[in-house]
């Protein structure tokens, strides 16, 4: 009788050990859990900190964002700028009205600066060749391409360097260097000093805003 009551006091105990671990266990790892978080938003907290340090500090440039907002690519003689037909006849050229855009005639596309930071050009290409920037006196220069920064009914102001101040917008002007048919797709793509790239389609024998 002594032996089953002792073996019942046993048992008894035991349970009692098992249910104090079972409810001890959830309380422990519950805090495990939250010390990692702590430790975890502490050491991604430091490197935010640090890297918004070194970019104060290092004078890191802001995003670029540039937009490409239209084109002018058809068979006619007042191609547009930005916001109205160039008023310069001469950096147009000749106009032949023979169904192509021929070596003698310019396509101009639309772009706008929508950062905060001036954005410098590094490479501008049309239809798979590359135009280097010109600022002429007269005439754009074939396989060149010169920036249009004001379009004036008296006079078209040129850009001296390809660039592009915060919010301004412009029009590229491209002087073609073969004849191209109307209705061929045209890549355009535009990169930047610090990477930012530009894609689009240009149609010619079209005129698109965006």
């Amino acid at each position: 009788m002594y032996l089953e009551c002792y073996s019942l006091k046993y048992q008894r105990r035991l349970k009692i050990l098992k249910s104090n671990r079972a409810a001890v266990s959830p309380i422990i790892a519950t805090i495990i859990l939250i010390a990692i978080a702590i430790v975890g938003s502490s050491i991604t907290a430091v490197f935010a900190q640090d890297a918004i340090n070194k970019w104060q500090i290092g004078g890191y440039p802001v995003v670029e964002l540039v937009r490409l907002t239209g084109f002018d690519a058809r068979d006619a003689k007042d191609i547009e700028a930005h916001n109205a037909p160039i008023a310069k006849p001469s950096l147009v050229a000749t106009f032949l009205k023979d169904g192509i855009k021929g070596k003698k005639e310019v396509i101009t596309v639309f772009v706008k600066n929508e950062g905060t930071k001036k954005v410098v050009l590094k490479e501008v290409m049309l239809g798979g060749s590359v135009y280097s920037f010109s600022n002429p006196p007269f005439t754009v220069p074939f396989g060149k391409y010169a920036i249009v920064t004001q379009n004036l009914p008296a006079a078209v102001v040129l850009s001296s360097a390809p660039q592009l101040e915060p919010g301004q917008e412009v029009t590229l002007i491209f002087s073609l260097d073969s004849n191209v048919k109307l209705g061929r797709a045209l890549q355009f793509k535009l990169t930047t000093e610090n990477g930012f790239i530009v894609t689009y389609t240009v149609r010619t024998g079209e005129q698109k805003l965006i």
